[in-house]
């Protein structure tokens, strides 16, 4: 859809629309890491039958979204120019973004509490319908946005029918809450005793979580305030594709940390030792060649998909942010698992420092280097998430190291070494043109994971086999 924005809004209203929908995103950071908290304690309570306390656990949060969710949407109306300004929105911009921004804290609100609902499916590994609604509702939200953008509609339309949609989207959580928890009693009295125990777990994810919530959400708007929209898109366009790749990663790998919780009540280490190495194994056989691919053909991906003027100034913002991707994938599985066992301090730690270097290194990037000093920051400021996997590995696990990396990563050292040989010596050739630009790309990829398949590297019978006992 980016090049049907592009064309339609123009690449300087274009950014401004990253900009607003990107405001929807602050629910990630607003909640307090309440709904992982949610996904826990429900996964545990469910498991030990204390209805009870599942009810007030779940009712606390929903209080607290609601509170904060309606404090943040009265925050961006009251100060929705100044903050326009700040933004350095054309002032021919102004009225109508200023009315996308309301509509935006609108659907803040809805975000916010369909995220309680969400959570509450997930705590009870109903991951199959989170994941169906969620694609069902982004299809049509989609649509939709095509379809007022073919009529002509501009900014403010198009994010109507986002707004329209988190309003769907809670009914619809709700709906399958309920049907799922028919016993779960919802707005009970405030339990402040719950609410601290879920708040002592969640307020270390929120912390967690505030280094990926400033690369995904904060960081477009500091691009903005130091080079004005325009250059947005040049970091905001590359960042949806990874972002892409790695939402994929995370949708399969998301249900280790309920199950994680519930098997660290009864399970040894040898089991969760096991979900870990097999667990990476099947993320890294994923997520290492699909952004090594991006990483190494990001000029013949942007060349195809949004023309050659394009992809001469994003395809480095690409191969960085793939780069990323692929260290944050990687770090995935060690990290789910550590949270359901409970020691969500440890990964506060490291988050902390990955948000410190973030902090130093981005502002200083782009003033010196534009836009793509943003994309080598966010490759820098990850390093103590690599760090995170070390000491979890090697202190939470007690596995060697080097056995893990030996066991998760062996196989991809050869590609990756063949992948750095052609990126270094070839980068800026093009395979064709047209459609023709992608069947380098694609032959990588299909060679890539036959290689996986043969090796069992990714084992399709005992997946296809799992997915049919899911069913």
């Amino acid at each position: 859809m980016i090049p049907l924005l592009v064309r339609h809004l123009g690449l300087d209203g274009y950014g401004i629309y990253i900009l607003l929908v990107n405001i929807i995103g602050y629910s990630v950071l607003a909640d307090l890491g309440l709904g992982q908290g949610v996904i826990k304690f429900v996964a545990e309570l469910k498991a030990r039958g204390d209805a009870q306390a599942l009810n007030r656990s779940v009712s606390a949060a929903l209080w607290v979204q609601m509170l904060l969710g309606g404090a943040g949407m009265a925050l961006l109306v009251v100060f929705s120019r100044r903050l326009l300004l700040l933004l350095k929105v054309p002032p021919g911009a102004l009225a109508a973004a200023q009315t996308s921004l309301w509509l935006c804290a609108v659907a803040f609100l809805f975000t916010m509490i369909s995220g309680t609902f969400m959570s509450v499916l997930m705590g009870l590994q109903r991951y199959d319908l989170t994941s169906r609604t969620t694609i069902a509702t982004n299809l049509a939200m989609n649509a939709g946005i095509v379809l007022v953008l073919l009529a002509g509609g501009g900014i403010t339309s198009a994010v109507a029918v986002t707004a329209a949609f988190s309003i769907v989207n809670c009914l619809v959580f709700f709906v399958l809450m309920k049907k799922n928890l028919p016993a779960l009693v919802l707005f009970t009295a405030f339990d402040p005793v719950h609410f601290r125990k879920l708040l002592g777990f969640s307020g270390y994810i929120f912390i967690s979580r505030i280094s990926t919530f400033f690369c995904n959400y904060v960081l477009v708007f500091i691009v903005s305030f130091f080079l004005g929209p325009a250059a947005v898109p040049l970091y905001a366009i590359p960042l949806r594709l990874t972002n892409g790749v790695t939402g994929l990663i995370s949708t399969l790998t998301a249900v280790i940390f309920p199950y994680a919780s519930e098997i660290s009540i009864a399970a040894g280490r040898e089991k969760i030792n096991g979900v870990l190495v097999r667990g990476s194994r099947l993320a890294a056989a994923i997520a290492v060649p699909v952004n090594l691919a991006m990483a190494a053909f990001a000029m013949p991906i942007l060349v195809a998909w949004m023309g050659r003027a394009f992809a001469d100034r994003a395809a480095p913002v690409l191969s960085l942010l793939a780069l990323v991707s692929l260290l944050g994938s990687l770090t995935m599985i060690p990290n789910l698992i550590t949270m359901g066992l409970g020691f969500a301090r440890v990964i506060s730690f490291f988050s902390l420092s990955i948000l410190f270097l973030f902090l130093l290194s981005v502002p200083l990037g782009l003033m010196l280097f534009g836009v793509y000093g943003a994309a080598w920051a966010v490759l820098f400021s990850i390093v103590p998430g690599v760090l995170l996997v070390v000491y979890e590995v090697k202190k939470i696990f007690a596995i060697p190291f080097w056995h893990y990396a030996g066991e998760a990563l062996g196989f991809h050292l050869l590609p990756a070494l063949l992948t750095l040989a052609y990126f270094i010596l070839a980068r800026g050739w093009l395979p064709g043109a047209g459609i023709g630009l992608l069947a380098l790309p694609a032959a990588y990829l299909a060679f890539y994971f036959l290689a996986l398949i043969v090796s069992r590297q990714l084992p399709l019978k005992k997946i296809a086999a799992s997915l049919k006992t899911a069913r």
